[in-house]
């Protein structure tokens, strides 16, 4: 029986959620113009479109790990040795980040493919800076992040002196308000649009604390282990089929990600996996920063429309994620002696 999540269950969830992301980005537009060649169709839209859809969770898997984790250390750690360690982390992804931005703008002037890369200096450094994304538009989660570790202490304390039912309705507060702000005004502001960001996400990685807060997997484990086996396989694939074809058809909004990526991450989490998918959900999962920062490079921005040319949706991902991963394995080859340095320098 589960009790908590383990370093190994987070890093399958990242692979989960990359993977989600990588789908998502890829499938999720009926207009596709030719772009790719569908085989299966149900109620007149291609069943990749419907599996795009529910993958609309993937913020929502890197938040609520991040929540998670982030909460059980702050636990066992006073506040000063907490953000130590914290800093590190961040910057150890920032220099990821940086390498990753100076490798994509060199390859755009010399191929001259990018439409905004290099652009003008101020752009380069709004984008160096994470405060703007024109490079890359998967790149806004990083901005939201770095915000959310910073203010991490914070967060957890109010969580833990709040009851639960008043912080609830607290976030369901922000996360409504920052849905309107984000979707229904769509601000040029840019405070107005960190802020329906933030918000939104900011709720997604309060599920992760109140997750491990309230011991909800050991509570989960105990339900699931009475219910028979085969009871369990069926409501799962009811489950699936439900969220499935409810999310595109009936409620087609990214407003329901937490309540669809909560049960999503719970099947995910409580299914038993054969050693093989094990295997290679923590390989996505290691991957999982470089595949998020580089994937969009390769049909969108500089490689237009690259990984489409093998025309069928399962092959697009497949190649999709062959390219992200060995170019992974480069960056972080490249990385490795920067990442000793700055262990070494903040220890």
């Amino acid at each position: 029986m589960k009790k908590e999540l383990t370093h190994s269950d987070t890093k399958m969830i990242h692979g989960l959620a990359v993977m989600s992301m990588v789908t998502l980005h890829l499938f999720d537009n009926l207009e596709y113009g030719g772009a790719y060649s569908p085989i299966l169709y149900l109620f007149g839209k291609p069943v990749i479109f419907y599996i795009a859809q529910l993958c609309d969770f993937c913020v929502m898997g890197f938040a609520f790990c991040s929540g998670y984790a982030l909460y059980k250390q702050f636990q066992k750690s006073e506040v000063r040795a907490y953000y130590k360690k914290r800093l590190k982390s961040l910057l150890v992804l920032i220099v990821n980040y940086w390498m990753i931005l100076f490798i994509f703008t060199t390859i755009s002037i010399l191929i001259g493919n990018g439409e905004n890369m290099p652009g003008s200096a101020g752009e380069f450094i709004g984008n160096f800076l994470t405060v703007n994304t024109t490079y890359n538009g998967a790149w806004w989660y990083l901005f939201i992040y770095v915000l959310l570790v910073l203010l991490s202490p914070g967060i957890f304390t109010i969580c833990d002196r709040l009851p639960v039912v008043i912080s609830s309705i607290s976030l369901l507060g922000i996360y409504f308000s920052a849905y309107y702000v984000r979707f229904k005004m769509v601000p040029n502001n840019w405070c107005l649009v960190k802020y329906g960001l933030f918000g939104m996400t900011l709720a997604e990685f309060c599920i992760g604390v109140f997750f491990l807060k309230g011991n909800w997997l050991e509570l989960l484990s105990r339900i699931i282990k009475r219910i028979p086996c085969w009871v369990r396989s069926v409501g799962s694939f009811v489950i699936w089929c439900g969220l499935l074809i409810g999310h595109t058809l009936i409620v087609p909004s990214l407003f329901v990600a937490p309540i669809t990526g909560m049960i999503i991450i719970v099947l995910f989490i409580l299914w038993e996996k054969p050693k093989l998918i094990e295997s290679f959900f923590l390989l996505m999962g290691r991957h999982s920063t470089n595949i998020w920062l580089i994937h969009m490079f390769f049909y969108l921005y500089l490689f237009k429309g690259l990984v489409y040319v093998v025309r069928y949706p399962l092959a697009i991902l497949v190649l999709m994620l062959v390219i992200c991963i060995g170019c992974s394995y480069v960056i972080n080859m490249l990385l490795q002696p920067v990442n000793k340095k700055i262990t070494n320098w903040i220890k």
